[in-house]
């Protein structure tokens, strides 16, 4: 990391033919950044894959970023970027806009497919759904829930490719170190992991490719997967959509519930990326919504335990929509054994937040800047996320 330097330079971009798969490559402001990519696919260098990470190095400096190749990028790409810059900053003040100097060009290849990020989650599965018939290829990437683990990726693999050829449908599987180097540079990996599935499809050159959502319109907040954001990337020949915004959770579980080929090969689970372990947090929200509306998947286990509601505990807001969403699920089914553990645990945090604000209040500034000492959040030293480092 040459944080000295005047611009974040992107150089040596190169393709590489390997025995099982082939390598996109570059030095990213003095550290390799690499995709491998399966052999069927007909590729060239793109400078774009390597932008995402470029420019969160360069928003954090206020330098430009510099593509010394004679690689072009998107015209159309190179007019959004100070927009996709804008959105960033927008969600934190403490990103600086810098410009970005690279050649462009327009008349990128394109092909007829449509592809559709998917991981077997609820989200995914539901923009699968939908699109299940104009679909052509799935893509799976290796840089998500337990990225690290070899194991766990290969059975990921596995069970992906076999719902994609149950489907007739073709897998697209890239494994990348653009979760470690953004670990490394201490970038938190949400506020970019829409961004990376953005470039990821140019590179491919599809017609159309599908980011399933991650919240849905009432319950958007600063993202690294957005609407906003997300169709920002797109080129002159690849169109991309954020899809499922105008659902909740629960109503794009109910609508996969009504096909039991999608709902039997549901993964959902934080700890496993292979099998569901039926006791995290995701887990117990998924199987919950499903107890509730009296439905079952064959890859999520019931809850165990004498009391699983205990996992289910609230630390912030974005916990709260989903529990919400079971409570009005709840209702909606007269579910009222359910509904009353689910009621007393959202009680029990807006008591705790009510007293945290009242706390904050009290101490002011120094009060807040002695709360993030003891309480430790990734995003307190984080060096590029979603909210601002700064205490007013």
């Amino acid at each position: 990391m040459a944080e000295t330097s005047p611009t974040v330079d992107v150089t040596g971009i190169t393709l590489e033919h390997c025995k099982d798969y082939q390598e996109m490559s570059a030095c990213v402001d003095g550290d390799k950044i690499w995709f491998r990519f399966p052999l069927f696919l007909e590729i060239e260098p793109r400078a774009e894959l390597f932008l995402v990470p470029a420019m969160l190095e360069s928003m954090v400096r206020g330098v430009p970023v510099h593509i010394k190749d004679d690689i072009e990028i998107s015209d159309q790409l190179a007019h959004m970027y100070r927009e996709i810059q804008a959105v960033l900053k927008s969600w934190n003040d403490d990103f600086l806009i810098a410009p970005l100097q690279a050649k462009t060009r327009k008349d990128f290849p394109v092909t007829d497919n449509i592809i559709c990020c998917f991981s077997g989650g609820i989200d995914s599965t539901y923009t699968f759904g939908h699109f299940r018939d104009d679909i052509t290829h799935l893509l799976l990437v290796k840089a998500f829930e337990n990225w690290d683990k070899e194991n766990s990726w290969e059975k990921n693999m596995a069970d992906r490719k076999a719902f994609a050829l149950s489907q007739n449908k073709k897998i697209i599987t890239v494994d990348t170190n653009i979760r470690a180097y953004c670990d490394a540079r201490k970038f938190e990996f949400s506020l970019v992991h829409g961004s990376l599935l953005s470039v990821i499809g140019i590179t491919l050159n599809p017609k159309v490719m599908l980011i399933p959502s991650s919240y849905s319109y009432t319950t958007l907040h600063p993202h690294g997967s957005h609407p906003l954001l997300d169709p920002l990337w797109a080129t002159e020949n690849t169109h991309i959509i954020h899809h499922g915004c105008a659902a909740s959770r629960c109503e794009k579980t109910e609508y996969i519930a009504e096909d039991q080929i999608l709902l039997d090969q549901l993964q959902v689970c934080w700890k496993s990326s292979y099998n569901n372990c039926g006791e995290c947090p995701k887990c117990l929200r998924t199987s919950l919504a499903l107890k509730i509306m009296g439905k079952k998947c064959a890859r999520l286990p019931e809850p165990t335990g004498a009391d699983p509601y205990k996992q289910l505990a609230l630390n912030d807001a974005q916990g709260l929509y989903f529990l919400e969403e079971l409570v009005e699920l709840c209702k909606a089914n007269d579910n009222t054994d359910i509904r009353s553990h689910l009621e007393r645990i959202i009680r029990t945090f807006k008591i705790k937040v009510f007293f945290h604000n009242i706390a904050k209040f009290i101490l002011g500034s120094p009060g807040r800047k002695l709360s993030r000492l003891f309480r430790k959040n990734a995003w307190y030293t984080a060096r590029a996320s979603t909210l601002s480092n700064r205490v007013d």
